[in-house]
């Protein structure tokens, strides 16, 4: 016994394992907890923020401890002074090739008093990179939220269109029992049938093609939320989305909150504080130094013995480069170059998103007008199938007619259906833009 079309179709759907409804909100929330790019940004985020400290940027003393030996043989020439009550003698002492040992132990501490504040200059160079890497961090998380978004609104427009198509196969299986009928009781011939039977494959291919880009879709987004992608969840319809504010208002966050104008922001504070670090070696560095130290030499001669020095040991020095053959000209030159360079890039960035931001605005406002258009359209596409059918029931118009206007429902409800969803991926775009993403 051959089972019709509709009842093969609820049978399989029944088999079909139950599957969990995810939400937008709980997408999003596993992104945050289990997506690896962002696990890593964070990740390098910590890195540079472990390395601001002042002692990374030489702004603290070091202190370290020494020990050592040594075992020789030179030529070794003394000159002692003997002082008398009347006169002072100096008596000379030399030998070839006489062995000597010598121990040294001590502490030392040493600071750089004066650089031209390089120290300080690094050290907010080092928390400059720090609010770099936070920023890397947080375009990782909106690029991923507005992705995730996408990837959902994208699953929930190819279910909404899946159930339309569903509905859809319902009626051509209708229309070809009409017609099996009709050729029963000589209202219609077999091309009738074959008509109708032809339309409800063709329907019903369209609907397995439709349900391949949907599981590819969802396997997208589920590798984007790092879990199994044989994981079966349906989507929930994302409500209507707050209204958007005015397109100066959007325009005053961008410039303020915009990820990508940020990160070219800090770019040129980046390239200024690295001029300033190459600019202290215009100054010369002091150096100070001071600690305790010992010192013993033993040596193979017959007069000397040996020598001894113990006690605290202090001093400073200066540190000026003279000549470098221009290197250091050089490089602050080319530094100022590189200021000039990502400035200019500043200004690109914030126009590009400026661009896109106009872009996304007049793309948002196209879609509600032409959505509010097919909406009105609608009702006239549902009145005119269903006079169609009753007028071909009745014989007064062939089933040619019923399909076309079967098919032009079809069309208007599935363009509605993706009006809506790609309304909701444009308003959500704007947010992304705006900087606003992570606050919907």
């Amino acid at each position: 016994m051959k089972l019709p079309s509709f009842i093969l179709f609820i049978l399989v759907c029944w088999s079909l394992p139950a599957q969990s409804v995810m939400t937008l909100d709980q997408a999003l929330q596993i992104a945050m907890e289990n997506n690896q790019d962002i696990a890593i940004a964070e990740q390098l985020v910590r890195i540079e923020q472990r390395k601001v400290f002042k002692g990374n940027a030489g702004l603290t003393p070091t202190v370290r401890a020494f020990a050592g030996g040594e075992y020789s043989q030179n030529n070794l020439v003394f000159e002692l002074n003997n002082f008398g009550e009347n006169s002072t003698q100096t008596q000379r002492i030399s030998e070839d090739l006489a062995f000597s040992m010598s121990h040294n132990a001590g502490i030392r501490l040493d600071y750089t008093l004066s650089n031209g504040g390089r120290g300080k200059h690094q050290l907010q160079q080092l928390q400059n990179l720090a609010d770099l890497s936070t920023l890397q961090l947080r375009l990782t998380v909106e690029n991923t939220l507005l992705n995730v978004t996408q990837l959902y609104l994208g699953v929930s427009s190819l279910e909404q269109t899946e159930q339309l198509l569903t509905q859809n196969i319902e009626l051509s299986h209708q229309r070809l029992e009409q017609a099996e009928i009709d050729k029963k009781y000589a209202k219609s011939g077999t091309l009738s049938v074959l008509r109708a039977r032809t339309d409800l494959n063709t329907d019903s291919v369209s609907l397995r093609n439709l349900q391949r880009d949907l599981s590819n879709t969802k396997e997208r987004l589920l590798r984007l939320l790092n879990i199994n992608e044989e994981y079966a969840f349906s989507t929930v319809p994302v409500l209507n989305p707050d209204k958007l504010p005015e397109l100066d208002q959007l325009r005053t966050y961008t410039l303020q909150r915009n990820v990508q104008v940020l990160l070219a922001k800090q770019g040129v504070f980046i390239e200024e504080q690295q001029l300033k670090i190459d600019a202290s070696a215009n100054v010369p560095q002091v150096d100070v130094f001071a600690g305790p130290s010992f010192l013993r030499q033993d040596y193979e001669v017959n007069q000397i013995r040996s020598s001894q020095t113990i006690g605290p040991t202090a001093g400073f020095s200066v540190n000026y480069l003279l000549r470098d053959g221009k290197k250091r000209q050089r490089t602050q030159e080319i530094q100022r170059m590189k200021i000039v360079a990502n400035r200019q890039e500043q200004e690109l960035a914030t126009e590009n998103v400026l661009l896109e931001l106009s872009q996304a605005w007049n793309d948002y406002q196209t879609i509600q007008e032409q959505l509010g258009f097919e909406r009105d359209n609608l009702s006239f596409y549902e009145e005119n199938l269903q006079q169609s059918m009753i007028s071909n029931e009745a014989g007064k118009i062939p089933d040619t007619e019923v399909r076309s206007a079967q098919l032009s429902l079809l069309s208007a409800e599935v363009s509605i259906a993706r009006q809506e969803i790609e309304l909701q991926q444009t308003y959500f775009q704007l947010l992304s833009i705006a900087g606003l993403i992570t606050t919907f």
